[in-house]
């Protein structure tokens, strides 16, 4: 299956793809005050764990899951700081409204999940509803 093709420039951060600004964080916890400052980075410059801890927050997914998803293709078990896999489960569970709009990168992801020949990961995957009711 072809990538899916993104149509925003990555070197914008999402606060300008948006036009969006948080202002500064309400609540002082490390990752609220990193989820704000990552809307300032831009996406080119996102790293696997920058990537994870946002589609793990379900912000701007239509802008960071077709990121991961390129991650996703060239090593599905690819890893943020967590553990390997944790940016395919980050995707698999993010917001289902999200896949109900984007079928077609729900199909795409699904098709990469299911190829993980990881006995461990695969446990992981089959308790996610995502996965689940795809497969």
């Amino acid at each position: 299956m072809p990538s899916p093709s993104r149509h925003f420039n990555t070197k914008k951060s999402l606060q300008e793809l948006e036009n969006s600004n948080w202002g500064e964080p309400k609540y002082p916890s490390h990752l609220v005050t990193e989820c704000h400052r990552l809307r300032r980075v831009p996406l080119e410059e996102f790293t696997v764990e920058n990537l994870r801890i946002m589609i793990g927050q379900n912000i701007s997914l239509h802008f960071l899951i077709p990121l991961a998803i390129e991650y996703l293709e060239k090593d599905p078990l690819i890893s943020g700081d967590m553990f390997e896999g944790d940016l395919l489960l980050a995707v698999l569970r993010s917001d289902p409204k999200f896949w109900e709009e984007r079928p077609d990168l729900k199909h795409h992801v699904y098709d990469i999940a299911k190829n993980v020949d990881d006995d461990e990961i695969t446990e992981k995957l089959e308790s996610y509803p995502f996965y689940r009711r795809t497969s």
